[in-house]
């Protein structure tokens, strides 16, 4: 969160700089929120510790060799062509094996 903050705080070129104190505002104030209501950045290598068991973390799985995300079908009333399909990453945690699963292709 701060690294964006500084992207667009410290910069060479005044076109990548926030446009005003109320944009840099803004962003700091979105980020604290986050922060106060428990919001996780998902990236590798941040520790996320697991809802469930309270104990583990979750790591992203490759449940095929060095491929991150995936397509999931889904059936929506049932029917064989009734099917949608969504991306998805995998994240387990490593004491109870809960897993969390976050969409790849948000909705525009």
């Amino acid at each position: 969160m701060i690294n964006v903050i500084l992207k667009h705080s410290v910069v060479e070129e005044q076109k990548d700089c926030w446009s005003s104190a109320s944009d840099l505002l803004l962003v700091a104030d979105t980020n604290l929120e986050q922060i106060k209501q428990g919001g996780q950045l998902l990236l590798d290598g941040i520790a996320r510790i697991c809802h469930v068991c309270g104990v583990g973390r979750y790591a992203r799985q490759a449940l095929v060799k060095d491929t991150p995300s995936y397509n999931m079908r889904l059936w929506n009333s049932g029917g064989a062509n009734d099917i949608s399909t969504l991306g998805v990453e995998v994240w387990e945690c490593d004491t109870c094996h809960h897993i969390q699963f976050f969409r790849t292709n948000p909705r525009s």
